[in-house]
């Protein structure tokens, strides 16, 4: 009997020590130590350290009714801070806050900082310093844009596990009052070149009379309610005129002009010069800009002229994005 215990115990420990289930254990009179316990400097055992509460962010637009008619907007943001001891407020991390504001593209919308006189080299969180008790408020002015429409304030907490901490988002209706805006173009005299433009004689003081025009039309009064014509009170208006109509400056002045309208203005673009039908299959109009050319190699004129497509693929691009939706070309050639 004796034989056949000793024999199961032999088989128990094989199977124990195969299988690793068995428990190493101390040799015998030799006491294992218990796991550490968190003590505090004079030795005695402390609880665990409590979180500490958060900071709040909230945002407000005070005067929201004003802004598109200011052109810009007065974000405020206040941060309340917990109350915390002296102690506690040397320890604690450093803050910075930033203000961004959101775009969309595509239909994804991405939030960036928002770049202010006070952001040092595109730098733009500035530091944060916790009172003792309540908050701190501060206030941002910023431009109304057409894709700045949406604010929120960041918070962000420094340290070894550094954590932001993001207000809540308020929204700004951009409804500005309607522009008119007027680009005209004027072309008498051409580049002189192998196959050279014949000069004209009105264009570039049709483009000055125009100007003229529109300048002294936002100095009159109109007390009617035509949209257009009280929106001339807003007008902005650029001339080209002979050697500064070159292809590439009437492109960059037509969409620098257009990137500053908004879905309430008016455009109008207005050309005095030579005009010339496209290569067969191509665009039926073309205008001739200052060092443009009339040629028979189809490359060649299509490089050098102005098609009007290319004037209407920037403006429907720019309407894509915000930008005006009406568009009025008067073109005399």
């Amino acid at each position: 009997m004796t034989a056949r215990r000793l024999l199961a115990c032999s088989v128990a420990a094989a199977v124990l020590a195969a299988t690793g289930a068995a428990t190493a254990q101390p040799p015998a009179g030799v006491t294992q130590p218990l796991p550490p316990t968190p003590r505090g400097p004079e030795g005695v055992a402390r609880a665990p350290e409590k979180a500490r509460p958060e900071p709040k962010v909230h945002v407000t637009v005070p005067d929201l009714a004003r802004a598109n008619e200011r052109g810009e907007v007065e974000v405020v943001a206040r941060v309340e801070f917990p109350e915390t001891t002296l102690e506690e407020r040397l320890r604690s991390a450093a803050f910075t806050i930033r203000l961004e504001s959101v775009t969309t593209a595509a239909d994804e919308e991405r939030w960036d900082a928002v770049s202010l006189p006070s952001c040092a080299k595109g730098l733009c969180d500035e530091p944060l310093v916790p009172p003792e008790r309540g908050a701190v408020t501060k206030t941002y002015r910023v431009r109304l844009q057409r894709n700045r429409t949406a604010f929120r304030v960041v918070l962000r907490r420094g340290g070894a596990q550094p954590r932001e901490i993001l207000s809540s988002r308020v929204e700004v209706p951009f409804a500005p009052a309607p522009r008119v805006f007027v680009l005209a173009i004027g072309i008498s005299k051409y580049k002189e070149t192998e196959k050279r433009v014949p000069n004209l004689c009105y264009p570039a003081n049709d483009a000055r009379a125009i100007r003229a025009y529109f300048e002294s039309a936002r100095l009159t009064a109109y007390s009617g309610k035509e949209e257009l014509l009280r929106s001339l009170r807003q007008v902005e208006v650029k001339d080209l005129v002979d050697e500064k109509a070159t292809k590439e400056g009437i492109l960059d002045t037509f969409w620098d002009m257009l990137e500053r309208t908004t879905h309430q203005d008016t455009v109008i673009l207005v050309f005095s010069g030579h005009g010339v039908r496209g290569p067969l299959g191509g665009d039926p109009l073309h205008l001739v800009p200052h060092d443009g050319e009339f040629t028979g190699n189809p490359g060649r004129f299509i490089k050098k002229n102005l098609a009007l497509r290319e004037l209407f693929a920037l403006f429907g691009l720019s309407m894509e994005n915000g930008g005006a939706r009406r568009l009025l070309m008067i073109i005399d050639t």
